[in-house]
């Protein structure tokens, strides 16, 4: 990892067994003989097996066969791992076993499918198929089971299956993705579009939401392929049976598929302590540490986001502390009131993704005394050295990137109530401070919105923007995953809609102004100009660079060029999780805005992706049409696009004069 604190072990780095010694040595740097180490003894233990069963309980035709399928079992430690299978059938709700239709006893295979003839079973027999997955590997025998019922139905209709999330509960505070998939009888697939479906829930006291996606609940329609239920709405430690119907919307028999969820019940009881009680802006570090947190031992370990609360009632988070309890050595910013006071606050994650209620804290932290003389730009340069460099240089880049945030925050605050406090070259030490402790940072979605956020704080007076400090703050956005990676971070809502801020307010640079003013010589301030470079590159009339555009324009438009390929990655990693059709993602940033979809080629044709241009007086006028209509070329014609091909969507809208 970056951080060099942090020791990442890959998967299956280390074989089963031990103990194996983990040590670690720390040194001052200069200074070897001032070190410390530390030896911990590591058990790697075999991991559970998976047993799988594709398919969930569904709807099988008795006049056609069908195959139950536990090919998706496995060993995470190994995938060369022999398995073996034991196969039953009962009746449901009772331990008769199955017979056929001649009350013969089924024969039940030892390899990962069982294919039933056609006509083996009466209609309306509810049958519970079961398989039990067991490996002797490592000379110890590890066995899982899993289950489905089938209800065997007259007439013809399609296959539906529903594939659950691989964990064994989910984490309600995390979106939940059911993803169905339908074949015909013949054993080809069904297109979506000439499919009448419909999902519904059966068990777990959750009401969908029928019409739009206005609802809150889920974020796809009830008619699509997939199910989407929103963030926040499953309630912890719930069973919840979910059924997808489908027909040939032609005519025909309908089949279903049922899934059952079960949700997992996050960690509570865990408290915060901070120390000291009381001190200083930035100059005082803090050490924050938690306790007492109650989960299953099954869920564990926990991992830590410590931060403070703001003042709107958000939450800035200032470390992503991996499974450790303290986090310490931390600059704090200042209070708010007249008290000072501060709010600090823990939340605890568990190994499968549920997280606390946070656990929080108070603390007084009194803005700085500057030194007789002393200016708020070179006070703001003197910590920048004595605090930010040394968090840097001891590796710790949560508290340098704390420390510039709460730095830039009074330089905006000093430099709101006195118009002639000049805050020029601070500004630029801290762009600079915040793109060292970029490098240096182990990259998860906590790291990336507290980068995110101390940037907007640092951008937040662009006109005071040297072209350095500028060129910092673009660089800064590359830690944003490219957009052609699949395996990068994903992309938060709020991480994604904060580095759009920091373009917005880059976007209203004093020399990205000038340039364009240059390049469009109009007298409006090159308003329209720059919002052309930003949203189309090159001269803003779509061909490139202008042979005559040069120096201070053809900077301009390289630092547009750099802000477009940000926002496409913007969208690409908040698009990373998403299925087609799911709720477009809008993303409103001061003077930028950012509408992303992802969705199937065919459901593009003649679609109306609305965005708000309206030229209010309040907001300035804005480039770009009131909509953007996306004609049927999509739906596989010449453009040779599959119809099932997901595409993905975004649209931008910039401010030409934003009040």
């Amino acid at each position: 990892a970056a951080d060099q604190r942090v020791l990442r072990l890959p998967a299956l780095a280390v074989p089963v067994g031990g103990p194996y010694t983990i040590g670690v040595k720390v040194e001052v740097v200069g200074s070897p003989s001032l070190s410390a180490t530390k030896n911990v003894a590591m058990t790697v233990t075999r991991s559970k097996l998976s047993a799988r069963l594709s398919g969930g309980n569904r709807a099988a035709s008795a006049s056609r066969a069908f195959t139950l399928s536990s090919a998706l079992s496995k060993d995470p430690d190994s995938a060369s791992t022999p398995l073996n299978f034991a196969w039953s059938c009962k009746l449901d709700g009772l331990s008769v076993p199955c017979t056929d239709v001649s009350g013969e006893a089924l024969a039940p295979p030892t390899t990962a499918t069982w294919t039933l003839p056609a006509f083996t079973f009466t209609v309306g027999s509810r049958l519970k198929f079961g398989v039990t997955v067991s490996s002797a590997a490592g000379g110890d025998t590890r066995t899982a089971t899993n289950s489905s019922i089938i209800v065997i139905v007259a007439g013809n209709p399609p296959e539906v299956d529903i594939v659950v999330p691989l964990a064994e509960r989910i984490a309600p505070r995390q979106r939940t993705v059911l993803r169905g998939s339908v074949v015909a009888p013949d054993g080809s697939d069904i297109d979506e579009a000439a499919l009448a479906l419909q999902w519904s829930v059966l068990r777990g006291g959750l009401v969908l939401d029928t019409g739009a996606l206005s609802g809150g609940v889920t974020d796809t329609l009830l008619n699509r392929i997939n199910l989407v239920i929103a963030a926040n709405v499953l309630h912890p430690g719930t069973q919840y049976t979910f059924q997808l119907t489908a027909a040939p919307l032609g005519g025909g028999d309908s089949g279903f598929a049922e899934a059952v969820v079960l949700t997992n019940s996050p960690p509570f009881g865990g408290t915060l302590v901070v120390s000291p009680t009381s001190g200083t802006m930035v100059e005082t570090p803090f050490d924050l540490t938690t306790a007492a947190w109650v989960d299953d031992p099954v869920d564990l370990p926990l991992v830590y986001e410590f931060g403070v609360s703001s003042t709107g009632g958000g939450r800035r988070p200032i470390a992503d502390s991996l499974q450790a309890t303290t986090v310490s050595r931390t600059p704090l910013p200042e209070g708010h009131g007249a008290g000072s006071t501060l709010v600090a606050y823990v939340i605890a994650t568990d190994l499968l993704g549920a997280a606390s209620a946070p656990a929080e804290f108070s603390v007084t932290v009194s803005p700085p005394t500057l030194g007789a003389g002393e200016s708020v730009s070179a006070y703001v340069q003197r910590q920048s050295e004595a605090v930010v460099q040394d968090a840097i240089a001891s590796k710790r880049p949560e508290a340098a990137t704390s420390a510039v945030s709460a730095l830039a925050e009074f330089l905006n605050a000093e430099g709101a109530s006195d118009p002639d406090v000049d805050v020029t070259e601070a500004r630029e030490e801290l762009t600079a401070d915040l793109l060292d402790a970029s490098e240096i940072t182990f990259q998860s979605p906590t790291t990336l919105l507290q980068l995110m956020l101390a940037a907007i704080t640092v951008t937040d007076d662009a006109e005071t923007l040297t072209e350095q400090a500028v060129d910092d703050v673009a660089q800064l956005l590359q830690v944003l995953p490219p957009a052609d990676e699949d395996d990068g971070v994903t992309v938060s809502f709020d991480a994604g809609e904060a580095a759009l801020r920091v373009m917005s307010n880059l976007q209203a640079a004093e020399e990205l102004a000038a340039a364009a003013e240059d390049a469009d010589g109009s007298g409006n301030g090159g308003r329209r100009m720059r919002s052309r470079m930003l949203l189309r590159g090159g001269n803003g009339s779509g061909r490139g660079l202008a042979t005559d555009c040069d120096g201070a324009c053809e900077r301009a438009l390289e630092l547009a060029n750099s802000l477009r390929e940000s926002v496409g990655r913007v969208a690409a990693g908040v698009l990373k999780p998403a299925v087609p059709g799911e709720r477009p993602v809008a993303m409103d940033a001061g003077s930028l805005g950012l509408v992303a979809a992802r969705e199937r080629s065919d459901r593009l044709a003649d679609v109306h992706i609305e965005v708000d241009v309206d030229p209010g007086a309040t907001r300035g006028g804005r480039e770009g049409p009131a909509f953007i209509a996306i004609d049927d070329g999509f739906a596989g014609g010449a453009d040779g696009v599959s119809g099932r091909t997901a595409l993905d969507v975004h649209v931008v809208r910039l401010e030409i004069n934003p009040s």
